[in-house]
């Protein structure tokens, strides 16, 4: 404005601002600017801080605030929608760039708790968060990162997808989903609610290839509670070292297929028997052979057998019932049970007339019995 060298108060009072006080000034008290005619502007002023109420445009488009910055606002218009911040641009880049609408940058010099980059509550309850890790949660549960890595095997999203009760990172924890590969283990898909200690679910799980890792304890495949008393199938069986299928703790089953050398003794699996246990099983077998002719011989049969162990003295006995099909020539086929140091061995042995190029035994064992059941071949 012009200088007021020279001029009336009458000629420039319009022109001059100030706030409506009784004369008294600026006090603790809001009030609007306004000019001379009492017309008021949008800006006010006190003793304790200034206000404006729409339009504060700072640099042009830019508001800059250096420290902390609050903002308290209360909705309490009866009727009508209201919004206690909001924040509305357009944009419209032609050639190239990026644009954010919010833009969050934290700089961790030393957080002894917990760094939020997003933290919202409804009173002191949190509803939705966001630490500097780039883990979130919900009020209930807390997801870990998901890497941006999409790998080959298995359809592998990134290195970890978990889902946990505590949120606490590299933990395997209850309500767990894993997808991906897991500290130096393969590519696996797991999910699990209460893992235990030794690798088995206390109450359900799921799991492939996690290869000998912390999740797993050896186990290739997995299926099932694998605890006491519940449905498990798995194959890399830690105690067993092939698959099984477990009906109760006591009822098992296994398969396995061994190769076979002509007329020669063979021995099938072990079946642990400790002082005063008891054991009793049903295999099913199909014996298979074929020469360079070729010609065919097929066995299939049931083996029942039952065994126990009294102060290291074994008894045991079995029968078997089984047909055969012969393209040419015999197969003769015995079994027998040999007794061990706390264990009984099922053998076979079988002689073919033929020159075979491929003898094989398939069986399917069901065991009722705790003890452990090892594999020979």
């Amino acid at each position: 404005m012009a200088a007021l060298t020279g001029q009336t108060p009458a000629a420039t009072y319009k022109d001059l601002l100030q706030v409506s006080n009784s004369n008294s000034g600026i006090d603790a008290t809001m009030r609007a600017v306004s000019d001379g005619e009492a017309t008021a502007s949008l800006l006010f002023l006190s003793s304790a801080g200034v206000a404006v109420n729409t339009g504060l445009n700072i640099g042009g488009s830019t508001a800059v605030a250096s420290g902390k910055v609050t903002q308290t606002a209360t909705l309490t218009a009866a009727t009508g929608d209201e919004v206690a911040y909001s924040l509305s641009y357009t944009t419209n880049k032609l050639t190239s760039g990026d644009d954010t609408g919010l833009l969050i940058t934290h700089t961790d010099t030393a957080s002894p708790g917990t760094s939020y980059l997003i933290n919202a509550k409804v009173g002191s309850t949190q509803k939705f968060w966001v630490k500097n890790d780039a883990s979130h949660g919900n009020g209930t549960y807390e997801w870990g990162a998901v890497a941006a890595n999409l790998a080959a095997s298995f359809g592998q999203l990134g290195e970890e997808y978990k889902i946990s009760a505590t949120g606490k990172a590299g933990d395997i924890t209850a309500h767990s989903i894993f997808l991906g590969s897991e500290d130096v283990g393969g590519p696996y898909l797991v999910t699990y609610r209460n893992w235990n200690a030794v690798g088995l679910a206390a109450n359900f799980g799921v799991a492939w290839n996690p290869t000998d890792n912390k999740v797993d304890s050896g186990y290739d495949t997995f299926l099932g509670r694998g605890g006491a008393g519940v449905v498990g199938v798995w194959t890399g069986y830690a105690k067993a070292a092939y698959g099984a299928l477990e009906l109760d703790t006591n009822s098992r089953q296994y398969a396995d297929t061994v190769t076979l050398t002509d007329n020669t003794l063979t021995d099938l699996f072990d079946v642990a028997l400790a002082d005063t246990a008891m054991a009793g099983g049903t295999f099913h077998y199909t014996i298979k052979c074929v020469d360079a002719t070729p010609n065919y011989q097929v066995e299939h049969g049931t083996v029942n057998f039952m065994a126990f162990n009294k102060a290291t003295a074994y008894t045991t006995d079995f029968n078997v019932a089984s047909s055969q099909i012969l393209g040419s020539g015999t197969l003769t086929t015995t079994f027998s049970i040999a007794t061990g140091t706390n264990l009984i061995t099922m053998k076979v042995t079988s002689n073919t007339s033929l020159t075979p190029t491929a003898f094989t035994l398939t069986y399917h064992l069901i065991l009722n019995h705790s003890g452990a059941v090892t594999k020979k071949t």
